[in-house]
């Protein structure tokens, strides 16, 4: 448990590698109290407070970003689109799955 514990990657992280490597009853408690009575554990995870990303910020206008898919089973399709930036959805009923490129 100490080998894993030598990188002080946080509570998470450490739960989520010492069950790959080894488990036992107690194994989340006793990892708990080894992160909490770490003085390096402390001094990283006050260092480097983790905000959540609006990504709501980085989208300037509507229709800036939109995410698309084909949901649907033979004869009937539909394109979904979602404007991120105001969340919108669009479906739209296709006829066929052929692009009128060039034609």
């Amino acid at each position: 448990m100490d080998l894993i514990h030598k990188s002080h990657m946080g509570m998470v992280k450490y739960k989520q590698r010492g069950r790959e490597v080894f488990f036992w009853p107690s194994v989340d408690a006793e990892i708990e109290q080894k992160v909490q009575n770490c003085q390096v554990c402390a001094t990283v995870q006050k260092g480097q407070p983790q905000e959540p990303l609006n990504y709501k910020n980085f989208l300037r206008f509507p229709f800036s970003e939109i995410a698309a898919n084909i949901l649907g089973f033979q004869p009937q399709r539909f394109l979904i689109t979602v404007d991120m930036y105001s969340t919108f959805i669009q479906v739209s009923k296709l006829n066929s799955l052929r692009s009128n490129c060039g034609d």
